[in-house]
């Protein structure tokens, strides 16, 4: 800022006698006068997707009744894989089906 330039502070200070420098600085002006840019920042989605096996181990999912295990098929359709744990809950299913 140089010397002619007015200070941000004092012009609103001169505009309004209630703006306080905190209500400036708030605005994109530091105390000294210097200005910033405030970035406004936004929510990343993940584009990272777990595993089958380890989503299992997240959520604590045992395949110990027929609804874990069609929670676990939901999880391998949707990640598209074929591990083992997506075999094994595969068979259980089958089982599953043949109770009912």
């Amino acid at each position: 800022m140089t010397s002619t330039e007015t200070h941000p502070i004092a012009t609103a200070a001169a505009a309004s006698p209630l703006v306080t420098a905190a209500a400036v600085a708030g605005k994109g002006h530091r105390r000294n006068g210097s200005s910033f840019r405030v970035k406004q920042y936004e929510t990343k989605k993940s584009t990272f997707t777990h595993s089958p096996m380890v989503m299992a181990m997240l959520t604590n999912n045992r395949l110990s009744n027929c609804h874990d295990v069609g929670k676990m098929l939901q999880e391998c359709k949707k990640t598209g894989s074929d591990d083992q744990v997506c075999q094994t809950a595969t068979k259980y299913m089958q089982s599953c089906l043949a109770a009912e």
